[in-house]
């Protein structure tokens, strides 16, 4: 009946310790926690069976086992531990979950056995804590990948940082040519916060899709469950995105409360014809057009306001906004030629 009922707990744990975030990230934790469980309950078999002696009162020579230990969990971590610089900082993010639990897996069968249980439940012990601890990190593995299951190199978890930076940069364009029934400082006032949403919510949002995509990439030697490399380069290119799109609103909005904005929403004026064209361009083909619709470089005509430095910010403003046009339909097809299929294997469709 104890054993039963320990199985019932173990499987708990194990299950709630081989889930992640990720599909990929569950099965691949759960591999290498089955390989470190089932090693360090052998090497804890081995070492229970090594330093057995009945002629004392424990029944077990414990400087034995704790020699055992400190050697074979030192063997373990320099298993887990990356070459180079990056073992001053932590263990391998691909393999290090295997020697982890094949240490802790060691040293609670040994606790248990040379102190509460004693040699004649040794064998016992230790089936109990391996098939309860398999059992549960089988669980965690199947259910990760029943539908709808979260894939962490699923491309569109970026994508949808992408999406949200084209929908706010067509709304900076909405705003400042449709102002004509609101004061030029509501207006300014709105594009500040549209500033604040845009770094708050995409930073909040690619945080996420970061810790997808490491929880994810583990193990990428694997025949299996892999995670298309592109994902990353895309992610960190919308990363540098980010700050550039909140940018944009937030330039937009100095402009309205200087002398230039005269020049920003003369009406029939080129920076209202432009931004007219931009709109046009962002409605109609959207997000997924592949060419070039509308000048790619365009600058101010002379003008009589004195404000030089406004013009400039204009200048700036359209040219941003055209190139932050550019690079989101540009990840956008970079994103597509990247597929998953039921599985979670990833792969590039274009080919």
């Amino acid at each position: 009946v104890a054993y039963s009922v320990q199985n019932g707990g173990w499987t708990m744990v194990a299950y709630c310790f081989a889930t992640t975030q990720t599909a990929e990230g569950s099965i691949k934790k759960g591999l290498l926690r089955m390989v470190g469980t089932v090693t360090g309950a052998f090497s804890a078999w081995l070492a229970l069976l090594a330093c057995e002696d009945s002629t004392l009162e424990s029944e077990y020579n414990l400087y034995g086992l704790v020699a055992w230990m400190t050697v074979t969990s030192a063997i373990a971590t320099y298993t887990a531990t990356e070459r180079g610089f990056v073992a001053r900082i932590a263990l391998s993010n691909s393999f290090g979950f295997g020697p982890i639990y094949f240490v802790i897996t060691q040293i609670i069968i040994v606790a248990y056995v040379s102190v509460s249980y004693g040699p004649e439940s040794r064998d016992e012990i230790i089936l109990n804590r391996m098939v309860a601890n398999l059992v549960g990190i089988f669980m965690a593995m199947v259910l990760a990948v029943l539908p709808p299951g979260n894939y962490g190199g699923d491309p569109g978890h970026t994508r949808k940082i992408n999406n949200f930076h084209w929908h706010s940069i067509q709304s900076v364009v909405e705003l400042l040519i449709s102002n004509d029934d609101v004061t030029d400082e509501v207006v300014a006032n709105n594009l500040d916060s549209l500033s604040s949403k845009v770094l708050r919510k995409s930073s909040s949002m690619q945080e996420i899709t970061v810790d997808f995509e490491k929880d994810a990439a583990r193990l990428q030697k694997l025949p299996f469950f892999r995670v298309d490399s592109r994902v990353k380069g895309e992610l960190g290119k919308i990363t540098r995105d980010i700050y550039v799109t909140s940018f944009v609103p937030r330039l937009a909005a100095k402009i309205l409360r200087g002398e230039s904005r005269v020049l920003l929403l003369e009406k029939n004026g080129p920076v209202q014809r432009r931004l007219e064209e931009i709109h046009a361009d962002m409605v109609k083909n959207g997000i997924a057009a592949t060419s070039q619709t509308t000048k790619a470089n365009f600058h101010l005509p002379p003008s009589d306001l004195p404000d030089k430095g406004g013009r400039d910010e204009i200048d700036l403003l359209l040219l941003t906004i055209q190139w932050l046009i550019t690079e989101m339909r540009g990840h956008h097809e970079a994103l597509k030629a990247i597929g998953t299929n039921r599985c979670g294997i990833y792969k590039n469709l274009s080919k």
